[in-house]
């Protein structure tokens, strides 16, 4: 499989789709930094998002922990997984691959879940269809509706994250950010809004996320047409190339997109907000 990848890289900018690994981080980062409250505090070895809303308490992205002593590493590991116990919280851990695997073996002897994401990217060459009856910009009317296809596509989120979302997307149709160019769009299937999604374009690159499809409208190709479009207006606003994080069951669909996979980039999630759990390291 790597082998064909290579393959693809070579008719197309190989080092801009490998500089999308570290564009990736910077990207979510500025993704948290957008809900009130957020404070960030750096380390050598990580880079720590705290925020007052409980599903996104506690944010680590590892630079690299290749280089670190073990020692450490299992400290900062029992130091987080304390913080979130005594908080009741949630803690999102996103590693690569240059992270020593001694950190993926105390991540999960301290109860984390993994989730196995890919960074992807695309080069804007081929694109796919698009139909543009279908999706659009969303109003501040349509908010509302946007944010129920959210909830229902990824799960009922809870409240304080809702409400935090809500006063995202209502300020990026206010007062747009000069930097970076925001939208988010709307799929309608019969009138209905079944399908969401973002873009988001800076100066290097472009980001495509929130791509969810309601129970009822799935299996009918409206994230497929979700993505053609984000992937279109990319293009016309002159974007170098895409990038996404994509959860395994759903690479697929970015794939016969022309989206081609760069690296990966697991998050391991420990959610202490119901339980006090148990540690199991020593």
């Amino acid at each position: 499989m790597k082998r064909i990848f290579l393959i693809i890289f070579t008719s197309v900018n190989m080092h801009a789709l490998q500089e999308a690994a570290a564009q990736s981080l910077e990207a979510y980062e500025q993704w948290l930094q957008q809900f009130e409250g957020v404070r960030c505090e750096k380390s050598a070895t990580m880079t720590f998002w705290h925020s007052p809303i409980k599903d996104l308490a506690l944010n680590i992205v590892t630079r690299s922990s290749s280089y670190y002593e073990e020692k450490d590493i299992l400290d900062a590991v029992a130091l987080v997984t304390s913080y979130a116990k005594e908080n009741k919280t949630q803690v999102s851990w996103i590693t690569g691959k240059n992270d020593n695997p001694y950190l993926i073996k105390c991540l999960q002897l301290y109860d984390f879940e993994r989730l196995p994401l890919a960074l992807m990217a695309h080069p804007l060459q081929k694109l796919p269809e698009f139909y543009s009856d279908q999706i659009k910009c969303i109003s501040l009317d349509e908010i509302p509706g946007w944010l129920n296809a959210f909830n229902e596509s990824f799960g009922e989120e809870s409240p304080e994250f809702t409400k935090a979302l809500k006063s995202v997307l209502k300020r990026d149709l206010e007062s747009p950010d000069s930097e970076v160019y925001t939208k988010h769009y709307a799929g309608y299937l019969n009138n209905k809004l079944v399908t969401t999604g973002s873009l988001y374009i800076t100066p290097r690159y472009a980001e495509i996320s929130n791509i969810g499809t309601i129970k009822q409208a799935r299996n009918m190709g409206m994230a497929t047409i979700m993505i053609g479009a984000l992937l279109h207006h990319a293009k016309k606003l002159n974007a170098p190339h895409v990038i996404l994080t994509a959860a395994q069951e759903a690479q697929s669909i970015y794939t016969k997109a022309g989206f081609i996979y760069v690296a990966e980039s697991d998050r391991y999630i420990l959610d202490a907000t119901t339980s006090n759990g148990s540690c199991v390291c020593s």
